[in-house]
């Protein structure tokens, strides 16, 4: 009786969670048009960082066609002059300014130079969105690989944000800071345990800020996008797990369309196919049960057994046991 009971509550637990999750989906399909975020926030200057390419440059691009002038803060290099080029020519009537900058330094040393181009802007949008991924297991990758990938994924973000939001804050505006995370934030990451963890903070620093705002008038969106065609996948396209996703990615203009229809509305927006579907699985399966799933199961995984072979463990040997 008393388990048909309890079996009984979780069920209907879980039924509300779905329920709730997919009106959200709903109400988001059939009434989000894209907004104009120009005249929603009297925006006269956005910053993008890793605007150079990818997911980035599509938002910039896009918020470039409202008559938003754009800075484009990222690594100081071919890509971003071509890409500034391109989108001075497509938007003549739009300023847009290269910031190059190295958000993988964990100095913080670049936050002197993005204050300098932007000391005398009123920057009403801020998105960041730079980011990469590390792969391997996370002892054999070399330690200061690793503290630049959290800089670049998440601590950079967190200086942008604190410069930006106290400017707004002084100035009693409107203003809107776009966080690009990951539905790697939902769930263990094995082999790319920096990228899962960096993206898990930053959606949790972002809906933790956009409580702390709402009532100044500030909205804080975080993006979880599905697999999406950009050069992420550049550095790690020999990973079995990432060829899969690679095949599946969308187009990164899919994530600027999120950023024009959520912002203001919603505080997460997840994006795509794999993002919901993990969602929704989360909701009938507690997250500690994936987790000790992933942690026995990513033991028959081709590329963990491909990685191991290069510090191999014999378990019969004196050297592999501790000194008594």
């Amino acid at each position: 009786m008393i388990a048909s009971f309890l079996w009984g509550i979780c069920s209907l637990v879980g039924a509300l969670s779905l329920l709730g999750y997919a009106s959200i989906l709903i109400l988001r399909k059939l009434t989000f048009s894209p907004q104009d975020l120009r005249a929603k926030y009297r925006a006269q200057w956005a910053i993008v960082t890793g605007g150079s390419s990818g997911i980035g440059k599509a938002i910039a691009r896009s918020l470039a066609s409202q008559g938003i002038n754009i800075i484009v803060a990222a690594l100081e290099d071919q890509v971003l002059s071509d890409t500034v080029a391109e989108l001075s020519a497509e938007f003549p009537g739009c300023q847009i300014v290269p910031c190059g900058v190295n958000l993988g330094d964990s100095s913080g040393a670049y936050m002197d130079h993005i204050s300098r181009v932007c000391q005398d802007k009123l920057v009403s949008i801020v998105v960041n969105n730079a980011g990469y991924i590390t792969m391997g297991h996370f002892a054999d990758v070399d330690l200061s690989s690793h503290l630049k990938n959290m800089e670049c994924n998440s601590i950079a973000a967190m200086r942008i944000t604190h410069l930006f939001l106290n400017k707004m804050l002084d100035r009693n505006t409107k203003g809107l800071i776009v966080f690009t995370s990951s539905s790697a934030s939902f769930f263990p990451t094995p082999i790319s345990s920096v990228y899962g963890s960096s993206k898990c903070f930053l959606t949790e620093f972002g809906a933790s800020i956009a409580a702390e705002v709402y009532d100044r008038n500030i909205d804080v969106l975080v993006v979880n996008p599905s697999p999406i065609n950009s050069r992420f996948y550049a550095k790690a396209s020999h990973v079995s797990a990432v060829k899969f996703f690679q095949s599946t990615a969308a187009g990164p203009e899919v994530i600027a369309d999120a950023v024009l229809r959520g912002a203001g509305r919603l505080t997460v927006w997840d994006q795509g196919y794999f993002s919901i579907l993990v969602r929704f699985l989360l909701k009938v399966l507690d997250w500690n049960v994936l987790t000790e799933i992933i942690t026995r199961m990513a033991q028959t995984n081709a590329d963990h057994l491909t990685l191991r072979k290069s510090r191999p463990l014999n378990f019969y040997s004196s050297e592999a046991l501790p000194a008594h």
